[in-house]
């Protein structure tokens, strides 16, 4: 789907296309160029696209609908305190709204980080990046993770689970 989205959104740049195909592969170091040779984007875009991104979600949504069953197995949260279909549903689209923009925030300023690596040379800059890195993926991800851990520990202190 990838490859078909920037056909259709850089279809006028074919250097430019190519140069963000490599750039998105190039995290893959060992089967990055198999993947860039074997994947070629769709000539009917329209309908095939729709069903793709629709699979996707689809699966997303089912992803995030097990996570929640297990996060609330695992903090104890009693079935009649869990959420029902509608709510259920709308976390699961809230935590893969907040799960893929988390991604997208973590691999930019992933992208700077290491960019910033390209002005600065040697050991002590490598390291520099990757501490960098892992600091901006931790101030991304974490704030998310607490927050989280707190509503389960308070939903299961309120319900009498706290010593399990």
């Amino acid at each position: 789907m990838l490859v078909t989205l920037l056909d259709i959104a850089v279809r006028n740049d074919p250097a430019l296309r190519q140069h963000l195909l490599s750039s998105a592969l190039s995290a893959y170091p060992v089967i990055g160029p198999q993947i860039k040779s074997s994947v070629s984007p769709l000539h009917s875009t329209g309908l095939a696209l729709v069903v793709g991104l629709a699979g996707a979600l689809l699966g997303a949504g089912g992803v995030a609908m097990a996570m929640q069953n297990a996060l609330n197995f695992v903090w104890a949260v009693p079935p009649r305190r869990r959420p029902a279909f509608p709510a259920s549903t709308l976390r699961g689209i809230g935590l893969i709204l907040v799960v893929g923009l988390g991604q997208i925030a973590t691999a930019l300023l992933s992208g700077v980080a290491g960019g910033i690596g390209h002005l600065v040379t040697g050991a002590p800059a490598e390291a520099g990046t990757i501490v960098l890195s892992f600091v901006l993926n931790v101030g991304v991800h974490g704030p998310r993770l607490a927050a989280v851990a707190a509503r389960a520990a308070a939903a299961a202190h309120r319900s009498g689970q706290a010593g399990l």
